[in-house]
């Protein structure tokens, strides 16, 4: 049993994800996050914004490929 959790199926991947929130309020958050970026790509798919496949594929590899920051190194 899980609290405070988004159920959410991936069609891509053909799969349920499960998202685990600590509290209500939290997942209330990324409710409201999440409709409103439903929101921005529908407005922008109206708008007629589409990026070439070549830009997709890009940022698909820039995202991949991001580099994270380097970690302090312990003291013994």
């Amino acid at each position: 049993m899980v609290r405070h959790g988004l159920k959410v199926y991936s069609c891509i991947r053909d799969k349920w994800l499960l998202f685990c929130c600590r509290t209500a309020e939290e997942k209330r958050r990324w409710l409201d996050a999440m409709e409103e970026e439903h929101r921005l790509v529908a407005k922008d798919r109206q708008d007629g914004l589409e990026f070439p496949p070549a830009a997709r594929q890009l940022a698909r590899m820039a995202a991949r490929c991001q580099r994270r920051p380097p970690s302090k190194p312990r003291s013994k």
